[in-house]
């Protein structure tokens, strides 16, 4: 990577000649910058879905395996299996999930969002409350969302109570992965 960065440094500094290929010339190396751009990032994902590969599948299932939850390395490098919980709520089924958390008694979970469609010249009425837009006449509208963090810390708090939940409900899993410390 330093190598081709040299190599455009030094490509950048011989642009010379007439303002149209100096044109063209910069254009080239904008194109070259680009692509490369382009393999760094594909890489770096790449990397990370290897990354991942190791550190959710394959490690904490061998460790599984081995009946070990910790293990250290001859070069005193620590490797732990930790549970997580991810989450993340369908749309498909938010109405049901606001519904059995209200029913729980976990409306605090929920956020709501009221959004007023103003015409051009009304910028002064951007700050009024739901009531007065009523008032008003104007189309006002209100969306419910679930805080997934909250979410999150709230189903992770059910399972330590030992309370029986349906994780894929809720869009949440748990899954188990490796860090070397």
């Amino acid at each position: 990577m330093t190598d081709f960065l040299d190599e455009v440094a030094a490509d950048a500094n011989k642009v010379s000649g007439d303002l149209l290929t100096q044109i063209g010339m910069l254009a080239e190396l904008q194109t070259k910058l680009e692509g490369e751009l382009d393999r760094a990032e594909q890489g770096v994902k790449d990397i990370k879905t290897k990354l991942n590969e190791v550190s959710i599948d394959k490690l904490p299932d061998l460790m599984a395996e081995a009946k070990m939850q910790e293990f250290v390395l001859a070069n005193g490098d620590k490797i732990e299996v930790a549970e997580d919980l991810y989450c993340s709520v369908p749309v498909a089924r938010r109405g049901e999930i606001i519904s059995k958390l209200r029913a729980d008694d976990m409306a605090e979970l929920i956020t709501n969002q009221v959004k007023i469609d103003l015409v051009r010249g009304q910028d002064n009425l951007a700050g009024d409350i739901m009531g007065q837009a009523k008032e008003l006449g104007l189309m006002a509208k209100r969306e419910e969302k679930v805080n997934t963090a909250s979410l999150k810390k709230y189903l992770r708090e059910q399972l330590e109570d030992g309370s029986d939940v349906d994780l894929s409900f809720f869009g949440a899993h748990l899954s188990r992965r490796t860090k070397v410390k």
